[in-house]
């Protein structure tokens, strides 16, 4: 994990909370890095807490997103 894709899932998740971004855009967005195992889910929480998000919302939305497959 690097420091570029933890500014990058703290950019998405921080515009969601603006209201930037579509809800399933910037999922889609952070889920992706972790697919390609750049990033863990657990780390994607606290950046999330950070941001003003529930980290159990986030393995949820993970959970959403797996069973659209």
């Amino acid at each position: 994990m690097n420091k570029r894709t933890t500014l990058y899932v703290h950019d998405i998740l921080r515009q969601f909370v603006a209201g930037d971004i579509e809800k399933f855009d910037a999922y889609g967005l952070v889920f992706d890095q972790l697919d390609a195992r750049r990033i863990t889910l657990k780390k994607i929480c606290d950046i999330a807490e950070a941001v003003g998000l529930k980290g159990d919302v986030v393995r949820m939305r993970r959970w959403q997103f797996l069973g659209m497959r």
